[in-house]
């Protein structure tokens, strides 16, 4: 029967690092200007740091205290992520209204 464990743990494991490999792969193919780049990889940067952390914590630190960094990385992670895409879109929505006024301002120097 332990060898279900070791199959799921496995398996589990596989399964959550392809979703965040394949959820930045698609977060780096629409990024639209290089400030939303610098913005995204700076992202990707802190949750890797953060998951290595919390990772190291929970394999080091003694069996009750463990436990304890689960609150406090359940919190961090939903909260980081609604900010992160909430400022993303920001600088999208920014870029894109730049985009627009580019182009409007070429057409009435009648560049287009």
């Amino acid at each position: 029967m332990e060898d279900f464990g070791v199959i799921g743990v496995i398996i589990g494991s596989f399964v959550g690092v392809m979703g965040a490999v394949i959820g930045s792969c698609i977060a780096l193919g629409k990024i639209e200007s290089s400030t939303e780049r610098k913005f995204v990889f700076k992202g990707l940067t802190i949750y890797v740091v953060t998951l290595c952390l919390f990772l190291v914590g929970i394999f080091h630190l003694p069996e009750p205290f463990n436990y304890a960094l689960w609150l406090p990385y359940g919190i961090f992670l939903p909260l980081s992520i609604t900010h992160f895409n909430r400022v993303q879109g920001q600088i999208r929505a920014e870029h894109v209204k730049n985009r627009k006024f580019r182009r409007f301002a070429r057409q009435k120097e009648g560049f287009e």
